[in-house]
């Protein structure tokens, strides 16, 4: 019935988490990394994502029959999917593989004299890591708790993708500051 297949849902998308940081840490491990791989991992999770919000979407739908959740969930995919290529834009003028710099060099810069979704941003940052929000949602599944999971993922998303277009926003104003103290 639809409680198994949650379920099932829930832990799958663990264990992809799983396997997804181990094999990052046998390529730093061994030193094998490369940003080509890197890059090819990026692309992986963010194909993942994407198949998740249209699963979490699509499960919503089927389980209210209300459009509504549909209308807003593609909203939410949009602007979560316009602020990841602004994450990528920033990864290839920085000529990394990956999105996880992204936190460190343009949430930090942009902290130091943040506004409040900055600050937020900031303080909230472990909540968009994949080991956090699997780990959650896995327990979610479990517990059958569909219509949280649908909230809490899409307000989230919408959160993380504002706090991205703000920082990008602050640090396009910085950018002429950084390039005249150079």
């Amino acid at each position: 019935d639809a409680y198994w297949a949650l379920c099932l849902a829930g832990l799958l998308w663990q264990f992809a988490a799983v396997v997804d940081r181990c094999d990052g840490e046998i390529a730093r491990t061994k030193h094998m990394e490369t940003t080509y791989g890197a890059w090819i991992d990026t692309m992986a999770d963010q194909t993942s994502y994407f198949v998740f919000y249209l699963g979490v979407i699509y499960g919503m739908l089927v389980r209210t029959g209300e459009f509504a959740y549909l209308y807003f969930g593609l909203f939410t995919l949009a602007m979560t999917g316009a602020a990841v290529l602004l994450m990528m834009r920033f990864a290839r003028k920085q000529n990394i593989g990956t999105l996880q710099t992204y936190n460190r060099d343009v949430v930090g810069k942009a902290s130091a004299n943040g506004g409040l979704i900055v600050r937020l941003m900031s303080a909230l940052k472990f909540a968009s890591k994949r080991d956090f929000f699997s780990f959650m949602f896995m327990w979610f599944c479990v517990f059958d708790f569909f219509t949280a999971l649908y909230w809490g993922f899409m307000i989230g998303s919408l959160i993380v993708a504002v706090g991205v277009f703000v920082m990008n926003r602050r640090m396009k104003r910085m950018a002429p500051t950084v390039e005249a103290a150079s």
